[in-house]
């Protein structure tokens, strides 16, 4: 079962929160080595900041320190400097360590030199004065969380040599209008552009084949959406609560469409989905507009889908034309498959298992890298959802498949830190990689206590034994003649092919309707959970949970009050934060009356007496317009040691 984005979030959130705990703050310690209020190390000849003590405002950082050069600002060297107005880093350093800025909130700007070439997570974190960022085209990579919640930020420019928008680097980032993303980047991860509500122009570069979990959530602006024929799978929540958005057009290559991947694009009115569609999640397209219709192929998946769900379809006269594929190199050539493996290659192209890269030349060996695309391929076409990545294990390779595969466990490489991935794949190379497939989908194969019973056993490796015996007793592998089964023999591409489309096959045989992974389970009722406005509330709640975590990490009245103010009117329609000595502050500036006492309030009381459980009110009209509200309040503990309720108000929608 997927991961919910709220406890995704939460996660990633609290994890950055007890990292900072042990991150150094500004202050500088007797044993470190100083220079003018900056902490430093030295290793090799080369400085590391890893601390800072100076006054704050415009900050050139030096050069070198104690004579050695700088070429890191370390991890949280400039954490909670509240007084940094502005930063710029001096030419010769190469990476910007984990955190190094977050949490700086009056940063207004910052100048990245053309020797850095990596990011880290959570590095600008919280910078929410932060209105700009360059990126120069020397970095390669940009971590999670790395601009996360910079509410100021207003443009950006991702450099061409990225090839991952990591999770949530620019979730929250609520000023943030356009977005040009490089023909480099090959996935955009999940929530990576979460709740960018101002996100009104987004240009999705031609190399992208990975839309993740989330990635552009309630980025309530965008009207107008280009998907490139490049994008193979859109991930659940994709482009939920894009109200803005219109019409959609599915390219002709994509596979699987997540679970509530258009959900809440309330003036939605058309999608165009093609025939190449196989999977199209629960709730894909709820709660758009009233005249909704889907456009598709005669019993195609997409046809299926607007029947099942009571929604308006218009066929598309004709036979769904073929995925749109590279044809250079003989790549769409069944040809060149033997006689028999051709129809099983047919089959898992159809299935869309085959990436483009390896369709031609069958007979050929086929590579690690070329194998990882195919397991990755099948793991995300069943799962329905796109592999989350962190950082890359491997010294010797930046293929997106290799480290999507080392990430559900499918390969731990050559050695420790190189997958070696275009070396051919032998055979217990092979058998070790399905084995490993079919766990991380969830289906394991029964181990076999005897192991391989092939007359060349003794020339497998030990640690591919227990595989090649489960692949044996399956049938998704058998020996090469004579009773033997080769182990260090080659593996070629038709082989590879096959043996996905059949281990594709023996998991759909395992599964019980139960077990069945959730997005292809089929409604017993084809109902909806709750009413509609229970589904709302409940993403209400999600919100507020978000939001009283970042609060709990500012965990200082005066930032949460500039918090509050910067984001009025973005999540709710009023927001504020009371406290145990009877102060509030308020999203919209509103100044209560003197004997208006939050603490008598009846919210207030419910959400102390809820110890963290959210609390909510009847539904009330508002005293000024008559509509419909509703609130919701949450206890989060003590700040500046005064018991705090964070309290929202809603008006209920039509």
């Amino acid at each position: 079962m997927k991961k919910p984005f709220i406890s995704r979030l939460l996660s990633a959130v609290l994890a950055a929160a007890v990292m900072l705990i042990f991150i150094p703050n500004a202050g500088v310690t007797a044993s470190a080595l100083t220079e003018g209020g900056y902490e430093y190390t030295v290793s090799g000849g080369k400085a590391t900041i890893t601390g800072y003590d100076g006054p704050g405002g415009d900050v050139a950082i030096p050069s070198t320190l104690g004579g050695h050069t700088v070429t890191v600002v370390g991890e949280g060297a400039f954490h909670g400097c509240v007084s940094l107005t502005g930063a710029t880093i001096p030419e010769g350093v190469t990476s910007i360590g984990r955190s190094a800025f977050d949490m700086c909130a009056a940063l207004t700007y910052v100048v990245i030199p053309d020797s850095v070439a990596s990011i880290g997570d959570w590095t600008f974190n919280g910078c929410t004065a932060l209105t700009g960022a360059s990126i120069p085209n020397s970095v390669s990579a940009i971590g999670v969380g790395a601009f996360y919640e910079c509410v100021s930020l207003t443009n950006v420019t991702i450099p061409e040599r990225i090839t991952t928008i990591s999770d949530s680097a620019f979730a929250f980032c609520i000023a943030l209008t356009s977005a040009t993303i490089p023909d480099s980047v090959i996935s955009i991860d999940n929530d990576a552009f979460y709740r960018c509500t101002s996100l009104a122009s987004l240009n999705i570069g031609n190399g992208v084949t990975t839309i993740g979990d989330g990635a552009f959530t309630n980025c309530r602006s965008l009207a107008n959406l280009t998907i490139p024929n490049s994008v193979t799978s859109i991930g659940d929540r994709a482009f939920r609560g894009c109200e803005s958005l219109t019409t959609v057009t599915i390219p002709d290559n994509v596979a699987t469409i997540g679970a509530e991947a258009f959900d809440y694009c309330t003036s939605l009115a058309s999608a165009t989905i093609p025939g190449s569609v196989k999977k199209i999640g629960d709730d894909a397209f709820v709660d758009t507009h009233e005249d909704f219709t889907i456009r598709c192929y005669e019993n195609s998946a997409a046809h299926a889908y607007a029947s099942n769900n009571g929604l308006k379809s218009e066929l598309i006269a004709g036979d769904p034309p073929e995925p749109l594929r590279d044809t250079a190199n003989n790549a769409d050539s069944i040809d060149t498959a033997s006689a028999w493996a051709k129809d099983g290659v047919k089959a898992a192209i159809a299935e869309n298992f085959v990436p483009d890269s390896i369709q031609g030349d069958y007979k050929i060996a086929i590579t690690r890298a070329e194998f990882a695309a195919l397991a990755v391929r099948l793991y995300e076409t069943v799962a329905g959802k796109a592999i989350e990545t962190g950082a890359n294990p491997f010294t010797d390779t930046a293929d997106v498949n290799a480290i999507k595969a080392a990430a559900i466990g499918v390969t731990t490489g050559t050695t420790a830190t190189t997958f070696t991935p275009d070396r051919q794949l032998n055979r217990e190379e092979a058998a070790t990689m399905l084995s490993r497939l079919a766990s991380a989908i969830g289906k394991p194969i029964a181990k076999q206590a005897a192991g391989p019973t092939f007359a060349d056993k003794a020339s497998i490796s030990a640690w591919a034994a227990e595989s090649v015996a489960q692949m044996q007793a399956t049938g998704l592998m058998g020996g090469v003649g004579n009773n033997a089964f080769s182990p260090k023999g080659q593996y070629t591409r038709e082989q590879s092919i096959i043996t996905i489309l059949r281990l594709y096959e023996h998991l759909d045989d395992e599964y019980t309707e139960h077990e069945r992974p959730e997005h292809e389970r089929e409604s017993a009722s084809g109902e909806t959970d709750g009413s509609e406005y229970n589904k709302w509330l409940e993403d209400k709640k999600r919100t507020l949970d978000e939001i009283a975590v970042i609060f709990i990490e500012l965990n200082n009245k005066e930032l949460i009050e500039s918090k509050l103010l910067a984001i009025h009117g973005v999540y709710f329609d009023f927001l504020n934060v009371a406290f145990s000595d009877n102060t509030i502050f308020t999203s919209d500036g509103w100044t209560p009356p003197p004997e208006y006492l939050p603490t008598e309030r009846p919210w207030y009381i419910s959400a102390i007496e809820g110890n963290g459980d959210i609390a909510v009110t009847e539904i009330y009209e508002d005293s000024i317009t008559g509509e419909p509200m509703v609130s919701i309040s949450k206890y989060i503990g003590e700040i500046d040691g005064l018991e705090t309720v964070i309290l929202a108000d809603m008006f209920i929608p039509k």
